[in-house]
């Protein structure tokens, strides 16, 4: 008698939820609660969410349920939800409609109730913005749920939906089924991301699947399963990526790591992520009006100040500073211009380092009172914040009154011009490759190694340009590079000011080469450099070194002061024979080798300034006629250092 009245009395509560519409939602609450079981249709209301789940749910063949945005279906028990009818459960971005359940088995993370399960051929269902978690259960493959979402026979919309943490495959399908899989992410489920089994034909689209423990997509052999996988990333699933599937054909795949914002429960995109504006090109633009992401959030690009991905067109000053979030590039083709006073500050708050790459041309239109910088967002920046500036083969730049600072390293391998631009405190230096570009009215400064490095028959032209505090060299010439270096300025560098080795022979014309912290000019490996009208002044160890059959032409220098540790006067040291030994006079009555060589205090009263009348250098080089020696002689001569220049030899001494 007892067990009768039982059952009468959870028929009754059972009557409660069949038939569940707005008119009477909310019936059989439960403390903070709404209790669902049996056959459902009518609306499901946010009002009053969560629901709880305490038997199986379905929504019966004639019938429709739809579910607000911001729902929550948690399901207290292993129950299944099964449409045989039709679901409509349409989230929003802000409010997605959540299927979860109540557990808080520590033992079983993944799968703590059986799923949602599609049967209908005849109408389709819409999942939109829905979050699947902790569904479906591997025991021994005899479920009849074998996914957090199984499709047999009925063809779904599943739209911008995450599905993950379930204890089996997230989506399986079977029996003709071909829903479409757009727009979602799916991740650490305890088993496949998708899976096409008998005859079953999902499409998938701008999708993440990542990080599953089996397959990416995989399609069961002989099941005569069609699969298709579009413009989706599927990466670093633990069995395989995709399985048993011909992919030929299907566009837009990549294989990345989709930088999420937390790998384990954030999945919204960062800002360098591959997957953004890589979706279909072809379906609906993002809400910011960009391309199509891939996975269920879209990363928003509507912020007129964040810099990203390529770039073209002209960039103005009315938005500056700008937020570099990705990795920015000029395309082949493409033009852009950047205007007096921009400020591009590459992000540095995360792990990534961005570069800039020029494909295309680039023309930087600073002005010395509004230059263009290309710096790190740090308050207190490091060399390295971000990574290259590149100038590929093939591209055009011009720049003019730009800082470039806090990067690695940056890439010469074009005939670019750039003049009034301070490059400073790169992790590296300025590399410049097999070309001969021109630099005038620049700074290199506080680099990790060289100012600039020339490489591989590089023949750049550097002239009225500053080196400074670098680590390593002033200005390096390796592999037959033959750089011009005229009317320039080598001061304070840690080793050399200048070295060239392996075949290069450089012309070092009209060049202040003072108190760098080794050589002055350090000769090496067949260097025979061209070395003329230069003063060199107060270095370290010595003035010029010639080492290992390089053979220099040395004329009208002045070299002098150049005292090693053990007070060792090394002017012209290890020179060819006859330099530095006084034979003659020079034009000034001075005592002077047979190439007009001195060893004279020049009397130099400023780095930047020109030499006092008095100078033994004045007059004592030779281009043709008499001229100075030093930075302000020669056809170059007749030039002002920039307000940069000042300022940087004036925090070198301390004013």
């Amino acid at each position: 008698m007892r067990r009768q009245h039982l059952l009468y009395a959870l028929f009754l509560l059972s009557l409660m939820f069949i038939g569940c519409s707005e008119d009477d939602s909310g019936s059989g609450s439960a403390g903070n609660y709404t209790a669902l079981s049996g056959a459902l249709s009518g609306t499901l209301r946010v009002a009053d969410s969560p629901y709880h789940v305490t038997a199986d749910i379905y929504v019966e063949p004639a019938s429709t349920l739809t579910i607000e945005a911001g729902v929550q279906i948690l399901f207290s028990g292993f129950f299944s939800f099964t449409v045989e009818g039709r679901l409509i459960a349409v989230g929003s971005p802000e409010n997605n409609i959540v299927f979860n359940s109540t557990s808080t088995n520590t033992s079983n993370s993944r799968g703590n109730w059986e799923g949602i399960k599609f049967t209908n051929p005849n109408t389709t269902s819409i999942m939109e913005y829905c979050t699947i978690e902790d569904g479906a259960l591997y025991v021994d493959y005899s479920e009849e749920f074998r996914g957090a979402i199984h499709c047999d026979g009925s063809s779904p919309v599943i739209k911008k939906c995450i599905m993950v943490d379930n204890g089996y495959n997230a989506v399986y399908t079977q029996n003709n089924a071909a829903p479409l899989i757009d727009g979602c992410t799916i991740t650490h489920n305890a088993f496949s991301g998708v899976v096409a089994d008998t005859l079953g034909k999902p499409t998938i689209i701008n999708s993440i699947i990542v990080t599953n423990d089996d397959y990416g997509v995989v399609a069961k052999l002989n099941s005569q399963a069609a699969p298709r996988i579009e413009y989706s990333n599927v990466w670093d699933n633990i069995t395989g990526d995709i399985f048993a599937i011909d992919t030929t054909g299907f566009p837009g795949l990549i294989s990345l790591d989709p930088q999420f914002a937390d790998p384990l429960s954030d999945f919204q995109l960062l800002s360098h992520s591959p997957c953004i504006d890589f979706g279909d090109p072809s379906t609906v633009i993002d809400m910011d009006g960009t391309r199509s992401d891939m996975g269920a959030y879209y990363y928003d690009q509507s912020d007129p100040s964040e810099i990203r991905n390529a770039l073209s067109g002209t960039i103005t000053a009315e938005y500056s500073p700008y937020l570099v979030t990705s990795d920015i590039w000029v395309e082949e083709g493409e033009t852009l211009t950047i205007e007096a006073g921009v400020t591009f500050r590459f992000n540095a708050e995360t792990t990534l380092r961005f570069s800039f790459d020029i494909y295309g041309a680039l023309n930087i239109t600073g002005t010395a009172d509004n230059p263009v910088a290309l710096t790190s967002s740090k308050t207190e920046p490091l060399k390295g914040d971000w990574k290259y500036l590149t100038f590929h083969d093939g591209c055009s730049a011009a720049l003019d009154n730009c800082i470039i600072e806090f990067a690695s390293e940056i890439f010469v391998y074009e005939d670019i011009q750039v003049a009034s631009t301070l490059f400073n405190s790169l992790e590296n230096e300025v590399t410049v490759d097999g070309v001969s570009p021109q630099f005038d009215f620049c700074a290199f400064d506080n680099s990790g190694g060289a100012g600039i490095v020339c490489d591989n028959y590089a023949a750049p032209l550097i002239m009225h340009s500053l080196f400074t505090r670098n680590q390593g060299y002033g200005l390096f010439c390796t592999d037959h590079s033959d750089a011009s270096i005229l009317n320039s300025i080598f001061y304070g560098n840690y080793v050399n000011g200048l070295r060239a080795e392996a075949f290069s022979q450089p012309e070092i014309i009209n060049n202040l080469i003072m108190e760098n912290g080794y050589y002055g000019i350090y000769l090496r490996q067949n260097a025979d450099a061209v070395i003329t009208n230069n003063i060199i002044y107060n270095n370290d160890k010595a003035g010029l070194y010639c080492l290992e059959s390089s053979f220099p032409d040395i004329w009208y220098n002045d070299s002098y002061g150049n005292i090693d540790e053990n007070s060792n006067v090394r002017d012209y040291y290890n020179c060819e024979s006859g330099i530095g030994l006084w034979m003659q006079t020079n034009a000034n009555s001075d005592s002077c080798d047979f190439q007009y060589n001195i060893s004279l205090d020049p009397g130099l009263t400023s780095v930047l300034e020109e030499l006092p009348g008095a100078s033994p250098c004045s007059g004592a080089g030779f281009e043709g006629t008499a001229t100075d020696m030093g930075p302000f002689g020669g056809s170059q001569g007749n030039w002002t250092p920039p307000q940069f220049f000042q300022d940087i030899i004036q925090s070198m001494q301390g004013n």
